[in-house]
């Protein structure tokens, strides 16, 4: 409990970690749950990676027939995001690079666990890509919602949607 640790990013032939790409001092609390991304640095141009760490991430959502998420902000362009559900609310606006949003709980999950998502470019207002989510089968699981790739459609890779699960396991969402 609030005992330095040092959280190492290798690359994936690394053997060990005596050559890290980054490592970053962190102090948890004792009770607290750690999410981390890395992403490129907007410092250097995308020739250096960042990590960003939430320190307020859930594992769950208080309960059965819950889901909850936040939303982080890793896309390549380090230009600020908006996140809607379609026709019916925006959810997070101008969420800006490397940021966590606060997170959303959707209750009861069995209502419609179907949701399409839009991802939008908060300072020029642009439309970028429609993303569908089953969330049925995440049940009183508390995840986050990455936006990660270019805006650009030109560039790659291209904005993706992202859902990561609390014991790590990642998962695009659909494209539509």
């Amino acid at each position: 409990a609030g005992e330095n640790r040092a959280l190492v990013i290798a690359s994936q032939n690394s053997v060990d970690d005596s050559s890290p790409l980054l490592t970053q001092l962190i102090s948890p609390a004792a009770d607290e749950v750690l999410g981390a991304f890395v992403s490129p640095s907007a410092d250097d141009d995308l020739n250096s990676i960042a990590v960003f760490v939430n320190n307020k991430a859930e594992l769950d959502a208080g309960g059965a027939n819950k889901f909850s998420f936040n939303f982080f902000n890793g896309n390549f362009d380090f230009t600020s995001l908006d996140l809607a559900i379609q026709g019916i609310t925006t959810l997070y606006q101008n969420v800006a690079y490397g940021s966590f949003s606060n997170y959303t709980l959707i209750e009861p999950l069995s209502s419609d666990p179907r949701v399409t998502f839009e991802l939008t470019s908060a300072q020029a207002n642009n439309y970028l890509a429609e993303f569908f989510a089953d969330f049925s089968a995440y049940d009183n699981l508390g995840t986050t919602l990455f936006a990660s790739g270019f805006l650009s459609t030109e560039a790659q890779p291209a904005a993706e949607l992202w859902i990561v699960l609390p014991d790590g396991t990642t998962s695009p969402l659909e494209l539509i």
